[in-house]
């Protein structure tokens, strides 16, 4: 936020239907979810993100990454062997990949889930908690959990220039990072209202359409002048 510069990219996934055309995750995902397809296409997104974040550090070395992990995939023993296969293969570090959980996903907080994300953190990845503030939001999991930032969701940002709630919301949670030690990004910031709200408050880092709009993989360029 402080020099307007963009760092980072995070992998959506998109199906071109042949009838359909261009499909958004939630006409598809859920039904990946429920026959299993999740895992497979998450392994696939891990590779080719990982792939393309290393060939945007050889002209800018801090451009980073982050990737969506499904709740099936987190508890998968061969998630570690996947994200290690694909950081090794790309020959990318692995502080320049950031998963991406959401509070459903975590609320497992079963033993090996958490032992998992701790291999994940010693190996160097970063973890995120995504769309924070519109599940569970358990303050225990935040002590267990070996999460490196969180990710205040869109439905908050959103209303910041109208709800003064919203406003409260969003303070809020950036407190409570910065109490955690825990990077935060304002998620869906598009107008220039929410982007002097959200540096008002002290988010550092923000994501949206106000940044960058969704581009083809091969036509991406995350680290910029600033904008």
């Amino acid at each position: 936020m402080a020099t307007g510069a963009v760092r980072s990219a995070e992998a959506l996934v998109r199906w071109r239907h042949p009838r359909l055309g261009l499909l958004g995750p939630a006409a598809f995902l859920p039904l990946a979810e429920e026959t299993g397809l999740i895992v497979p296409i998450d392994r696939w997104v891990i590779h080719e993100a990982c792939r393309a974040a290393a060939t945007w550090r050889e002209r800018a070395p801090e451009a980073t990454v982050a990737v969506n992990i499904a709740a099936a995939h987190l508890r998968r023993p061969d998630l570690i062997a996947t994200v290690t296969a694909a950081t090794a293969s790309a020959g990318l570090a692995p502080r320049a990949l950031t998963l991406e959980l959401t509070e459903s996903a975590l609320i497992d907080g079963s033993e090996a889930v958490l032992e998992r994300l701790g291999q994940l953190r010693e190996l160097g990845i970063r973890i995120a908690i995504d769309d924070f503030g519109t599940g569970y939001s358990s303050l225990s999991y935040l002590h267990r959990i070996p999460a490196t930032e969180l990710k205040i969701d869109r439905s908050f940002v959103s209303r910041l220039d109208t709800d003064t709630r919203a406003y409260a919301t969003v303070e809020m949670v950036t407190r409570l990072a910065g109490a955690f030690d825990l990077a935060v990004v304002a998620e869906g910031v598009e107008t220039e209202g929410q982007h002097a709200a959200v540096t008002a408050i002290g988010c550092v880092h923000g994501q949206g359409y106000r940044y960058g709009r969704p581009g083809h993989l091969a036509d991406l360029h995350p680290v910029s002048a600033p904008v």
